[in-house]
Parts: structure tokens; C-alpha cells; sequence
């Protein structure tokens, strides 16, 4: 378009308007009034039709996600049921429950027909789990149920075994709270004037806003009610709704069946807005005729610059370009619209942006399981989201609550980031003691103690984000500003979103953390259990793993093979328990039986670890570690290199350890006389290029 052109000549727009006065406005203007009326409504079913789908999908993903909660918090109440001494400790877990009370009516521990024991709650009597369903928690598995109660409600149930290892302990049943699973009362659950109906695969209903489902129930809209394109319509009372439903796949994790999510909409609320629609359109087309006649032709060359920009920007903004700017200088509405269409421009590409970084924050948090690399990703992005003067992060060291790890950061992009360790006074604790969602501190009026060495730079206001971890504070973020300003709830709202993620990743590294702690236990207390067999090799197998790992580091082994060789050096003698301790304790020199019992050691190991599928690298080098260079080990005769690296490392440190230490049948060797054995032996027994790496990592350069 051409401001410059004549009226006539500025667009074809502009004389088509013209032409359609002149010709007689009355009956385009009137099909266009009928079509548009039938557009618009055609348009409202299909977004109705959409809303509720969208909605029953929605709603069913939330049932599932609480249902997953609900099957967390009975697993570990399962497992720290074996905690319980007494009734006090019974009383104790009724009172700190965790909120379970909130979200199961009662909870029980059933260990026979008519033999409950209460945690909390007056329980009815749970339907009986059937064998198929005793097969399925059997497998660790949790199990929900259903009891119909009403023609509108039915009590859900959800039961575990407390341990599927000794079923005989009893099972723990849950009365799911309805409120809490359905999500009743929760703002924005549902569209307006929209009603409910779940039922599962036997239809029974488990509830429903509507008075009779069961004519609902009755008739069978299968698959097409789940479909966008197929309007689905249910009649009752002499009225019309349109139905859409969402199925909820549960039988692989919970064994029930199917649960249908239906919603209904009455189309006389649906067409109400369109009814409304129609009379005042009717008005405005009367007005129209009027007003275009007399105003048209001023208007036109005035308004279609702007509404021609404005489409433009329009489409941009449905293309995502929210950089978008319409420049509008019309001194009325149409500049207003400019004004707010530019400013709503402004905002989405913030609020849009702002999602993406903070999706980006989420992945990268959620993708590390290590402490520190999730407080450098914080670091690193937070800045994109919140710009801000000053990032604190504490990490309150483990069994101590007055002594915090703390991350020190400018808040501006790639700032360098500074740790220090940070004290909490005893007032400093009581400010969290109510686990209060944020705190904000102006530090003009005053300071807690352990903001001091935080202020530098002139820091004015300090928002305070803690996270806690089992009902203790276990970390906190803290937010600084320059300029002593007043946050907003939205701003807090998205710092409290942030700090959620942020918990959720700590927690999940404190936990890999600590199963890896009790794994590494665990193989200790194996290793110690074997080695206690005999007196005489108490240790061996973690001095080998000592020796193993530092050996393995110098070789250039990356993290996971040295995680292998650690497991398997630790293990590498297990199948002894297999083997006579007459034989393990003999002085003398083991006969030729004896001697092939001995070596069965290492395929026993290998059998008893079978069954450990985490184990299954760490096996074939435990069955390995007495294979020899030269090809005359033991069990398969291998040779070279293709006995495994592992084994190789293990065969000598192995050795170097049994002979520097006492035996029933000789007495420790001299490290000298071992040396000049290892030596001796390597491109024979050993492999040269372990045992290279041996003298130079485990034998200081002096004995070599």
C-alpha cells in the first residue's frame, strides 16, 4: 500500500467498499452477518470440543501423577515400617506422617483375614486382592483397587506388600483421599459449567458430578468419543450435551483396569454466548449500514494503513516473532491499539523468553546427578531469568545444621563463581523453625548473621529461598539487589518455581549419592564376610582393591570401567565360601584334590554373582583373575590379551598382597623377595605392562 495513491486508487479493498454501497450494502452485508453466525458457532463447538478433550487428557494426567505420588509415599512407608519397635513408635509415625492423613482417609497394615493393625484412620474392610493381583504387588509392584459405595462414588484402594520378599509381614492398604486423588477444589480443574464422570473398565464409578451417570455409562461411544474431529452427543432430560472422554492406562503399573475420564457439556452453555451473539449483532448491522455510509470513505483511507500494519504484526507474532513492532501514528483508537499491541508484543517475547531459559534451567538441572555441576548450571542461567546483583547458595553440610558449604555469585552472566564455609547462628535457625516459603531481608534495617558476608557491593535486599529435605532445612538460595525495591508475587512466584526445581535436582543428587554409598557398603561387608573365613586374610580383599583402583587410575581407566574393577576386587574371592575352611586353614601342601577344589573358587564367585544383573561387567573379570600371561591359568587357559584388563590388574595386585602378609603354610614374604618375584614373572604369570604401572603406583621407586 501506497499512502500517496488517490482514494479510488489507494487499494482494491477501498473500492470494493465502494462499489458494494453503491451497489446495495443490504444483502452482502446481510449473508455476511448469516455466515458469520454460523462460523462463529461452528467454531465454538469445535473449541468446545477441543477444551473438553484437552481437559479430560489433562485431568487423567494429573489422576496418574498422583497416583504415582500416592504409590511413593506407601513404598516408603513399607519400608520404614520395619522401624517399628513398639506402640510409641507406631503413635510416632500416626503424628509424623508426612501429610499422608491429607491424602489417604486411613492406612492400615493387613497381616491376616480379620487382622489389621490402624496407622492412622478408621479403615473399612479392603476388598481381598485376588491370586493375580498378590502376583503383582509379589513383584514389588503396588496394587489399586476399587469398592462402589454409591451410584455416584466408589472408595479406591491402594495396597503393597511390605516386603514381597516375606509376604507373611502383611500387606499395607491405603483408603485413598477422593478430595486428593480427583483433585476436587483445585482452582482451574475443570472448564466452566463443565461436569464429571470417572469410571473404570467394569463401569463402575468412581465419581461423578452428574446426579445419574449411568445412562451415560450405558451407552457405548467408543473410540469416537476420544476423537477431535467426531462430535460425540449424549441426550438426558431433554437436553443435549456433548461428551468427550480420555482413557487412563493403569493395568501395567497398578494392575486395574482401564479408567475413563469423561467430561459433558450441556450445548445449551455451549451456544449460550453465540445466542447473545445474535441479537446484538443484529443491532450493529443496523448501526453499520448508517455509519459506513456516511463515515466509509474517510475511513477508509484512514484506518487501512494501520489495520494493514496491524495484520502484519499479527501474523508475525502467530509466526513467533515476538520482536514485532507496529508503528501506528494515528492519534485514536487505532494508535492505542498500536500502543497495546506493541506492549503485549513486549511481553510475550519476555514471558516467552523467560519460559524457554527456564526450560533450558530444567534440563540442564534435571540431566546432572552432581551437586556441583547443578550449582554452576544455577550459576550460569539464573542470570537469563533473574538479573540480580548477588547469587547465594548454601549447602548445609550433612548432620551438622549450623555450618553451610556456601556458592558465591555476582548474579551477572558469566560471573566467576566463590565457595566458602558460612556459620548460622541460633537465630539465624529460628527465622526457618515455621518453614516459611521465602523470607526478605532489607538489609538498611536489618541484617541476620548469615547474610554478613554476603552484602558486599552495596547489596540492599535479600530474597530468601530455602529448601527443605526430610522436614529440615538442608540448603537455601539467596537473591541480592542493589536497589532496595519491593518484589511483586508474580517475581516471588517464579523464584519459588525455580527454587522447587532446584530442590527436586539436590535431592535427587543426595540420593544417588547415598545409594552409592550403601552399594559400596554393602560390597565392603561382603568382601569382609569372605575374608572372615579365615583369620589369616582378614583385609586382603580391600588392600587388592586399594592397590587395584590406584593401578587402574595410572592405566587410564575412565570412571565406569574403574566403578567395574573396584566391584571386582572387592568380590574377587566370594566363591571361597564355597571352599572347605580345612583346606583354606591347611599348613601343609594342598594334595591335587585339594589344590582343584581351590580353583573352583572363581567360578563359584561367578555363579553366586549371576543373579546381580548391576554385577554383570564385574563377573567375567572375577572369573578371570587367576588366568596366567603366559596361558596356563586357570579356569579357561587364556592368553594375552584376551584376558580381560581387569583381571590383568587384579592377578597381580592379588598376588603382591598374599605374599607381603602371613599365611597358615609360610610366613610373609619380604617386599624385596616379592618384587623380584613380580618381576620375575611378568610376560609369564603377569601382564608387563601391569606390572610396569604396578612398581611405578603401588612400589615407591626406592624398593623398585
Amino acid at each position: 500500500m501506497n499512502s500517496k495513491f488517490s482514494f479510488l486508487g489507494y487499494s482494491k479493498i477501498a473500492r470494493r467498499i465502494i462499489f458494494i454501497f453503491i451497489c446495495g450494502a443490504i444483502i452482502p452485508v446481510g449473508a455476511l452477518s448469516i455466515l458469520s453466525y454460523g462460523r462463529v458457532t461452528e467454531n465454538l463447538y469445535e473449541q468446545s470440543q477441543r477444551r473438553l478433550r484437552q481437559s479430560a487428557k489433562a485431568l487423567g494426567m494429573s489422576v496418574y501423577e498422583r497416583l504415582l505420588f500416592l504409590e511413593t509415599d506407601m513404598k516408603m512407608t513399607a519400608s520404614s515400617f520395619s522401624e517399628f519397635q513398639s506402640a510409641a513408635d507406631l503413635k510416632n509415625f500416626q503424628k509424623s506422617s508426612g501429610g499422608l492423613d491429607k491424602r489417604f482417609r486411613s492406612m492400615a497394615i493387613v497381616t491376616g483375614e480379620n487382622n489389621e493393625t490402624a496407622l492412622f484412620g478408621s479403615m473399612k474392610k479392603p476388598p481381598e486382592p485376588s491370586p493375580e493381583e498378590i502376583q503383582h504387588m509379589l513383584t514389588g509392584k503396588t496394587l489399586v483397587a476399587i469398592s462402589p459405595v454409591s451410584k455416584r462414588q466408589s472408595i479406591v484402594w491402594m495396597m503393597t506388600f511390605l516386603s514381597p520378599q516375606n509376604p507373611e509381614t502383611g500387606i499395607l492398604a491405603g483408603e485413598i483421599e477422593t478430595v486428593y486423588l480427583w483433585g476436587i477444589g483445585h482452582k482451574n480443574a475443570l472448564p466452566p459449567l463443565v461436569e464429571l464422570v470417572i469410571s473404570d473398565s467394569a463401569k463402575n464409578v468412581l465419581i461423578s458430578s452428574i446426579l445419574n451417570p449411568g445412562g451415560l455409562l450405558n451407552q457405548s461411544f467408543g473410540r469416537s468419543a476420544i476423537s477431535i474431529s467426531k462430535p460425540i452427543e449424549w441426550e438426558s432430560d431433554g437436553q443435549t450435551f456433548l461428551v468427550k472422554s480420555w482413557p487412563l492406562f493403569l493395568k501395567p503399573v497398578f494392575f486395574t483396569g482401564e479408567w475413563t475420564i469423561t467430561l459433558v457439556q450441556s450445548k445449551e452453555d455451549i451456544f449460550a454466548p453465540v445466542n447473545e451473539f445474535q441479537r446484538t449483532f443484529s443491532l450493529i448491522i443496523i448501526m453499520t449500514f448508517l455509519l459506513v455510509a456516511l463515515l466509509s470513505a474517510f475511513f477508509i483511507r484512514k484506518s487501512l494503513v494501520p489495520v494493514g500494519a496491524l495484520k502484519e504484526g499479527t501474523i508475525r507474532i502467530a509466526n513467533g516473532d515476538f520482536n514485532t513492532k507496529v508503528d501506528v501514528v494515528n492519534k485514536d483508537e487505532l494508535g492505542e491499539l498500536a500502543l497495546s499491541f506493541n506492549s503485549m508484543a513486549e511481553k510475550l517475547n519476555k514471558q516467552f523468553k523467560m519460559l524457554n531459559v527456564m526450560a533450558d534451567i530444567d534440563k540442564a538441572i534435571l540431566s546432572t546427578l552432581e551437586t556441583e555441576k547443578i550449582i554452576d548450571t544455577i550459576f550460569k542461567r539464573m542470570p537469563e531469568v533473574f538479573p540480580c546483583d548477588r547469587i547465594v547458595i548454601c549447602l548445609f553440610n550433612t548432620g551438622e545444621r549450623t555450618t553451610a558449604s556456601a556458592f558465591i555469585g555476582s548474579g551477572r552472566e558469566k560471573s566467576e563463581k566463590k565457595d566458602k564455609t558460612t556459620l548460622f547462628s541460633h537465630s539465624d535457625l529460628e527465622l526457618f523453625e515455621g518453614k516459611p516459603e521465602y523470607l526478605l531481608f532489607h538489609l538498611k534495617d536489618s541484617t541476620p548473621d548469615f547474610l554478613k558476608g554476603f552484602d558486599e557491593e552495596g547489596i540492599q535486599l535479600f530474597l530468601i529461598l530455602p529448601i527443605y529435605a526430610k522436614e529440615k532445612l538442608s540448603a537455601l538460595i539467596a537473591i541480592g539487589y542493589v536497589d532496595s525495591r519491593e518484589l511483586n508475587m508474580k517475581e516471588v512466584f517464579e523464584h519459588l518455581q525455580m527454587a522447587d526445581q532446584i530442590a527436586v535436582a539436590l535431592s535427587n543428587a543426595d540420593l544417588v549419592r547415598d545409594l552409592n554409598q550403601l552399594n559400596l557398603g554393602t560390597l565392603t561387608a561382603l568382601a569382609r564376610t569372605v575374608d572372615a573365613k579365615s583369620s589369616w586374610t582378614a583385609g586382603h580383599s580391600e588392600r587388592v582393591t586399594e592397590y587395584t583402583l590406584a593401578v587402574g587410575g595410572a592405566m587410564g581407566l575412565n570412571e565406569r570401567e574403574l566403578e567395574t574393577l573396584q566391584r571386582a576386587a572387592l568380590l574377587h574371592d566370594i566363591g571361597k565360601i564355597g571352599v572347605s575352611a580345612d583346606i583354606l586353614d591347611k599348613t601343609a601342601k594342598l594334595d591335587d584334590t585339594e589344590f582343584r577344589e581351590i580353583q573352583t573358587h572363581s567360578r563359584l564367585g561367578a555363579r553366586i554373582l549371576e543373579p546381580i544383573g548391576a554385577y554383570s561387567e564385574a563377573i567375567p573379570i572375577i572369573l578371570q583373575h587367576h588366568e596366567r600371561h603366559d596361558g596356563t591359568g586357570y579356569p579357561y587357559g587364556l592368553i594375552g590379551d584376551s584376558i580381560l584388563i581387569g583381571a590383568r590388574i587384579i592377578a597381580v595386585c592379588d598376588v603382591y598382597d598374599a605374599l607381603t602378609n602371613d599365611r597358615p603354610y609360610r610366613k610373609a614374604w619380604d617386599q624385596e623377595k616379592v618384587i623380584d618375584l613380580i618381576k620375575k614373572e611378568s610376560g609369564k604369570q603377569f601382564d608387563p605392562k601391569v606390572v610396569e604401572v604396578f612398581m611405578s603406583t603401588v612400589v615407591s621407586p626406592e624398593e623398585t
